[in-house]
This record gives C-alpha cells, structure tokens and sequence, in this order.
C-alpha cells in the first residue's frame, strides 16, 4: 500500500453517507491534494481495524471528522494509535469537537482541533506541518470564509459514490433562525454558493452518473429565487430516476416555489419539514419563530396538491412541553398527512444556546452520545423512556410504508398518539424491547394487541395484514428510496 502524507479519515454512520466535510476539505488543499488520500469507513469497524488501515498508509498527518455519531469510536481509535505510534500527527475537525473542545478526552489525546469551517485553515495547518512549523496552539478556529473563494468537492465522489451513495450537496450555508438547540443557530446570517457555478457542477455529477441528491442547507427555500432556480434545473432534466431531497421551511412557500413544487413527477423530491412543536411555550423557550397557520395551510397543500414526499419532525422534551402537548401536537400533525411523522429525542449539542437553557430550567441528558435527553422540566424519567419507546414504534409501523392497512384500523381511536401509545406499552410487555424485532414478528406482536388491547375482531386483523403484505410485495423499491416508494400509491393492478 502506497504511503501517503496526509489521509483523511471519514467514520461513517452508514456506507450510504458520505462524509462531504472530508471532501470540501480535500478540494481545498491546493498544492498538497496530490499528498493526501481520503478513506471512508463505517460504524461496523472496530477501532484496531481502523488502526491497521490507517497505519498501512504511513501517514504524517490524519485528519479525522468527528460527530455526535462516531466520537465514542474515533476516542478509541485515536487511543489506540497515539499508543502504537505517538509521532502521528492527528487533526481533530467537525461539529462534535468544535465547542466544548478541552473538556473532551479525544481533543486531549489529538494533536491539533480545527473548530468551525476548516477548508483554508486545514490545508495552512498541514503545510505547516509537513515542513516541521508546527503551531504552538493546539485548537484553532477557521474563518467564514466567502463561499466564491472555495472549490467545490464533488470531484472528490468517485464513480462508485455516485452509483452506490447519496450525493450530499450544499447551495448556502448557515441559517436565519436561532433555534436554541441547533447548531445552525451560532451562526448569524446565510451565505450561498454563486449560482452559476453550483449549477455547472449539478450537471456535472449528474452526467457521471449522481441520481440521489440530499441538499445539507439548513433552510433550503429561505431564498425563494435560489430554491426556484434549483427545483427548475432539476425539473428540466429528462433523467426520469433524479431524486432531491431538500428541508424545506414550509410557511415560505410562494407562489412560484408551488408551482414548481406541484410539477415534480411522483418519486421525485422528498422535503423535510422542522415542525418541533406546537405548543407556543415550548417554541418560544427555545427561540424558534414559527408561523403554525401558515405551517399548517402548507402542510395540507403539499400534501393535496404535489408528489413530495413530506418528512415532518416533532422533538420529545422540548421544555415547557408535557406527555399531554406533545400528544396533541402529534394528532395535529398526524392529522394534515405527511407521508412520514420523525419523532425525534431532545439532543445536548455542545457550544448551543440549549446547554444553557437546559441548566436554568432543570433538563438532564445522558453524558454519552449522543447526549439525549433523560427528563426535562416538564416530563419524567419515565415518560420521556415511554416516548423513546413510541418513537421507534412509530417509526417501525407509521413511517416504514409497511402497515397502511393496519393503521387504518389502529387510528380509528380518537387520538392516534393514545393508539401508538397504547401499542408501544402492548409490544413492550410482549417483547420486552422495541429494537431488534424481525418484520414477521412484528406484524404477530402487532394483530395480538390489536386484538388482545384493542378488542378488535380477526377477520379485520386477518384482512387488513393480508392486504399489507400483499402491498409490500408488490412494491420492490430501489434500495435509497424505499420508504417514499412505500407510501406511494400502488401500482394499478387493472
């Protein structure tokens, strides 16, 4: 294996993801790109695994992106080299270890933390490595700076990223909002790539073969001219398997962005939707701005009236929110239909304004990653456990596509959070855990509470599983879309 100076290592929570931070981080070395080698591994590795891989290239340098995801396997990986060969220079980077940096055993064993935007400090950082300049600060911040002065990374995905994995990409970064649990929200004003350019590189990935495409803007139509300009370059190109993912700000729809968006063919674009919360406390406890008519008045005509495939969020333990909120605010969002309801768990993210918050008003989080939240001021222990368990309940039988049948009998119940609920706490006391659980074995749990719990006849049990799988099987999905195909319509069997 051929030695290489400096290698980029990304640790991957799925193979699917690539690490586009790594790759703005490659384009950018200028003169040294020729010296360095970007390698990508997953979660599945174990840190002397990783070690052998990375010690084979003989690097000078590794730079390493650490996230909420992947810190607990990069601190042992960075153990086990500085054990094994302490020369190695290692360059910390990424959102996990750019707050809070001295507090974190990983900072402490690595040579150098790059905290923030790291494409010109980190190309400057390893040329002054490399010719024995060595800095005598250990963590350093990089400059915002101007999105023209940076070159794009997408030729750093290979023929095989673009065949095999999404293809992450980014038209502007930062946000408008100071949503307090957000990253996104230290950083004041929103800067976009030039147009011109961004689109010349779209056409470019898509003539080497990219079809999956996940936009990382926080806020993707907070320019409506811009999001109009993206969503008609896509429209216009003849390739019938493109797929766009964006997050979308769904008070923000104008009338041309409607247009555009009610034009997409059916298994084009899937929009992400922040809702959070409903409940005006806990929006105002953590900063977030939200028009909820407008939200809702979107919500609906996305749904009437387009084939996006609508993906909307709702955070447990916001503070300020009970058990009795967030189950209105889930039936609320149930109600306006979109395709996929995420139920997320408050998360701990270091250096935001929620770290804070979280202390005046009493929320606890696990110290491990990825930092969730164990009660806040507002729900227990217990009942944030309970919600964790439906969350993963309602993710396995509301958002998998896998049970429309079913869950038109469950939510025949007044509310339909009560209903999961209620067939969270069945599974529970007859599994005993919500992971892990094979489909066949689920679909079993889930027709003896419908019929144990609910009282339910069998026949309608029998009917509607049988209609469910018949469903399933019917619709054979490409492996990186297979929930929107799911929730599409059927084929015509006529």
């Amino acid at each position: 294996m051929a030695p290489t100076d400096i290698l980029l290592l990304g640790l991957c929570a799925r193979y699917q993801h690539p690490c586009l931070g790594l790759r703005c981080v490659l384009a950018n070395l200028g003169e040294l790109r020729p010296r360095a080698l970007l390698l990508e591994r997953t979660l599945e590795h174990g840190p002397l695994a990783l070690a052998e891989v990375v010690l084979a290239h003989e690097p000078k340098i590794l730079g390493l992106s650490v996230a909420i995801w992947n810190v607990e396997l990069a601190t042992k990986l960075v153990a086990v080299l500085k054990t094994v060969r302490p020369e190695l220079c290692i360059v910390l980077g990424g959102p996990e270890v750019s707050y809070e940096s001295e507090q974190q055993p990983i900072c402490r064993q690595a040579d150098y933390v790059v905290c923030g935007e790291g494409e010109s400090l980190f190309a400057e950082l390893a040329g002054a490595i490399l010719a024995g300049r060595r800095p005598e600060a250990r963590i350093l911040r990089g400059q915002r700076l101007p999105l023209a002065s940076l070159r794009f990374p997408y030729g750093e995905y290979t023929e095989e990223d673009l065949r095999e994995r999404f293809t992450y990409v980014e038209a502007s970064r930062g946000c408008a909002y100071a949503c307090a649990f957000c990253l996104s929200s230290l950083e004041r004003g929103v800067r976009e790539f030039p147009r011109g350019p961004l689109l010349r590189a779209l056409e470019e990935l898509i003539e080497r073969g990219a079809r999956h495409f996940k936009f990382v803007d926080r806020t993707f139509n907070l320019d409506p001219s811009a999001a109009e300009h993206l969503l008609s370059f896509f429209l216009a190109r003849p390739e019938p398997d493109l797929f766009l993912h964006v997050e979308l700000i769904a008070e923000l729809l104008t009338p041309g962005l409607r247009d555009l968006l009610a034009a997409m063919p059916p298994g084009r674009m899937q929009g992400e939707v922040g809702v959070q919360s409903f409940n005006p406390e806990a929006l105002a406890a953590i900063n977030r701005r939200q028009d909820l008519p407008a939200l809702e008045e979107s919500l609906t005509w996305l749904r009437e009236h387009t084939f996006v495939h609508v993906h909307a969020d709702l955070l447990v333990g916001l503070p300020g929110e009970d058990v009795q909120s967030f189950a209105a605010g889930y039936d609320r969002l149930s109600a306006l239909g979109p395709q996929e309801l995420q139920l997320g768990i408050l998360k701990r993210l270091r250096g935001t304004p929620l770290c804070a918050i979280a202390e005046r008003r009493g929320l606890v989080f696990s110290p491990l990653p990825p930092y969730e939240l164990l009660r806040s001021d507002r729900m227990s222990f217990e009942e944030v456990s309970h919600l964790r368990h439906v969350a993963r309940i309602n993710d396995l039988v509301v958002n998998s596509g896998r049970f429309p049948s079913t869950l038109d009998l469950l939510f025949r119940a007044p509310s339909r959070f009560e209903a999961l609920s209620q067939l969270t706490t069945s599974v529970m006391r007859k599994a005993g855990r919500t992971h892990g659980i094979a489909l066949q074995r689920l679909r079993d749990l889930i027709n003896r509470a419908l019929a144990e719990d609910f009282g339910l006849p069998g026949s309608a049990i029998a009917e509607a599983r049988a209609s469910d799988e018949r469903r399933c099987e019917r619709t054979e999905p490409a492996p990186r879309t297979h929930r929107q195909a799911r929730h599409a319509d059927p084929p015509n069997q006529g």
